[in-house]
């Protein structure tokens, strides 16, 4: 039997296969476990199984639904606050032959303009001199309604000289 076998100093130790470092292996192949139990393949497991898979296919969804909502939710809420933004100035500047307080701001934003014509005067730009006209067409900016009016007021008392 037993005695019949040679003495080694390898056989006492037992070979174990040579590892890498688990630092070297994907972290999820790092730890290798030992199955806990054997699952039977049944219909009960199998529909268990599809079961779960659905369940989480529907989390998923409901979770990126949720995500994009909530994404296009604060880019409206962007674009909104920032259309009131620029409602709250104003400025003066050229409706036709004409001055005007625009409420808006000056630019527009391809097709669409950020500003419209607030209240039109009757002040004529021929009637001013030649550096508050340029001043008109170039706009001017005012930090309220009533800087607008003060603005109109100074340019109505220049265009009387």
């Amino acid at each position: 039997g037993s005695a019949a076998e040679p003495l080694s100093f390898e056989a006492s130790i037992g070979r174990r296969p040579l590892r890498l470092p688990s630092l070297l292996l994907h972290p999820l192949k790092a730890a290798q476990n030992a199955d806990s139990h054997f699952e039977p393949e049944s219909d009960e497991y199998l529909q268990e199984l599809i079961a779960e898979d659905r369940r989480r296919r529907r989390r998923r969804r409901i979770t990126w639904l949720v995500a994009v909502a909530l994404i296009a939710g604060l880019v409206v809420a962007a674009i909104v606050s920032g259309y009131r933004w620029t409602q709250n100035h104003y400025f003066v500047g050229p409706n036709g032959n004409t001055i005007a307080i625009y409420k808006g701001v000056q630019q527009d934003l391809g097709p669409i303009p950020l500003s419209s014509v607030y209240e039109v005067t009757s002040i004529q730009l021929g009637t001013l001199s030649e550096f508050e006209r340029e001043q008109v067409e170039d706009t001017i900016t005012a930090g309220s309604l009533e800087g607008a009016r003060d603005i109109i007021k100074r340019l109505a008392d220049a265009s009387k000289r």
